[in-house]
């Protein structure tokens, strides 16, 4: 197992006990994550939402995309890298997007 996923996995376990209910990203837009993002999609989604996020599954509903995309997006739509999420969850406090951007 690779080592992001075993943080992912105890960011999960840590994360789903009542109590420690997260509300990190609670404040941000709905998200859209990229189908080839690393750590995966579906891996990604469930730690959004652990953390009191909103994923979308169409972009065009989302104004933040994490991971690399193909094709055109919508100019509102900020795409920034999977490293964004993760710093901000192991630091616990949300970093700039502008200092993830991806696709400038």
């Amino acid at each position: 197992m690779c080592y992001q996923n075993r943080n992912i996995c105890r960011l999960q376990c840590h994360l789903s006990a009542g109590e420690y209910q997260q509300d990190l990203l609670s404040s941000i837009p709905a998200v859209y994550i990229s189908p080839n993002s690393q750590p995966p999609c579906d891996k990604l989604s469930e730690v959004v939402q652990l953390c009191g996020g909103k994923v979308c599954k169409a972009m065009r509903q989302a104004k933040i995309c994490i991971g690399e995309l193909t094709g055109k997006r919508a100019t509102d739509v900020q795409n920034v890298s999977e490293k964004w999420l993760l710093d901000s969850i192991s630091h616990h406090r949300l970093y700039p997007l502008e200092n993830y951007l991806l696709n400038e």
